[in-house]
């Protein structure tokens, strides 16, 4: 049994890349809705490092959920970036998490939001977008579309979910799939849904026991 415990339901995304390495281990989900939600420097440091070292340019981009979440980041770049020669640039999308859990993701209105927010970004040139929220990881497609095939697009969760897994002694894995979601916030349907759309085909909604 894996157990883990994230702050939020998008913390499946991080969880699906983790299952894609142990299809065959049970999982524990918890979501710790009193958990300190604040960015960890950590977190900003591995998908900063990450995209330095694949970007052609120089010139990288950083999607995120909230203005909170932007200043935060651009506080950090500022304060720890001061010799890299990168350019980060990071962007606040603060309309896509409701439009998520709406089931609005391919509704033609979505796309026209996204291609609005990445004008921005596209204007400068961005040749690495860093997906920064979980949530995101759902439009990754669609970023992809309207970034352009020569841009990057990096996932901050996969990045966690290697971390996880190298801090990870021990993996125990058995021949069941069973997902054992602790959650006091979202119905048990609702939860299976937003489960569905980071797991796509991977996860069944039998599988998931809501407890």
């Amino acid at each position: 049994m894996i157990k883990i415990t994230i702050s939020n339901p998008a913390g499946l995304s991080i969880l699906k890349h983790i299952y894609s390495k142990f299809p065959h281990a049970d999982f524990e989900y918890t979501c710790d809705f009193s958990a300190n939600k604040n960015i960890q420097e950590s977190d900003i440091k591995n998908v900063l490092e990450k995209a330095s070292n694949i970007t052609r340019f120089g010139r990288i981009g950083i999607v995120c959920e909230t203005h909170e979440e932007e200043i935060q980041i651009n506080n950090y770049i500022s304060k720890k970036n001061t010799s890299n020669k990168n350019i980060f640039i990071a962007k606040a999308l603060p309309l896509l998490k409701p439009l998520i859990e709406e089931n609005w993701e391919k509704k033609p209105e979505t796309k026209s939001i996204i291609r609005k927010y990445l004008l921005p970004l596209k204007s400068n040139n961005i040749d690495t977008l860093i997906l920064f929220s979980p949530y995101f990881d759902i439009l990754e497609k669609e970023f992809q579309k309207k970034m352009g095939k020569n841009c990057v697009i990096i996932s901050a969760s996969e990045i966690q979910a290697e971390n996880i897994m190298k801090n990870t002694a021990e993996i125990l894995c058995n021949n069941n799939k069973q997902f054992f979601v602790n959650t006091d916030l979202y119905t048990s349907e609702k939860f299976k849904h937003i489960a569905q759309k980071f797991f796509c085909e991977g996860i069944s909604e039998k599988s998931i026991q809501v407890i």
